[in-house]
């Protein structure tokens, strides 16, 4: 834990650093990742369980530190709707990676041209041993508007990826905001 604080520390240190706005997105991606490493063993430190832990408590704590790593965070409104359960530590971290991933890409390039009822929202629901997994914005979208079956962008790579190791599906729908959807089996 100590560890991944002090890299936490060093890395949003650099963002202060007189550097490109390119270079500082890059740092604040990877600082993002660090946080969701680093709250999810906060929580299990914290609940003294090391192998399950409270995906509500998880994933409200994650989406907080996300937001506040983006200066524009003011003129945007997370919605939550969250179930309250206990999950393994290991799907944790990957459900970690993935909101972190998927509201990243929201803050970076949803909201570019857009100054009022910036929204982005976060379902997650669990149905029968499946996990439905739901983040969307009504940003500006995309010029490619539709689904895509591939993913472009390290970030969505990085959700298909690990959906495929979930041996989950994702989806990606661009109309008028970004509308990504994720279901798993809870084994």
């Amino acid at each position: 834990k100590n560890n991944m604080l002090s890299l936490e520390t060093l890395t949003a240190l650099q963002v202060t650093e007189d550097t490109s706005a390119e270079v500082r997105t890059q740092i604040q991606e990877l600082l993002g990742r660090i946080q969701s490493i680093r709250v999810l063993y906060d929580n299990l430190l914290v609940s003294g369980e090391y192998e399950r832990s409270s995906v509500l408590n998880y994933l409200n704590t994650l989406i907080d530190s996300i937001k506040d790593v983006f200066p524009d965070r003011a003129h945007v409104t997370i919605v939550r709707d969250i179930a309250e359960l206990p999950l393994d530590s290991k799907l944790l971290f990957y459900l970690g990676i993935i909101i972190n991933e998927l509201i990243t890409n929201s803050f970076k390039y949803a909201f570019k041209n857009k100054a009022d009822e910036c929204r982005i929202s976060v379902v997650l629901k669990a149905e029968d041993d499946r996990l439905l997994l739901t983040v969307e914005d009504n940003g500006a979208g995309s010029e490619n508007s539709g689904s895509r079956k591939e993913p472009s962008g390290f970030g969505l790579m990085i959700v298909d990826m690990v959906s495929r190791q979930l041996n989950g599906k994702f989806t990606l729908e661009r109309n008028g905001g970004y509308k990504c959807r994720l279901e798993f089996p809870v084994s």
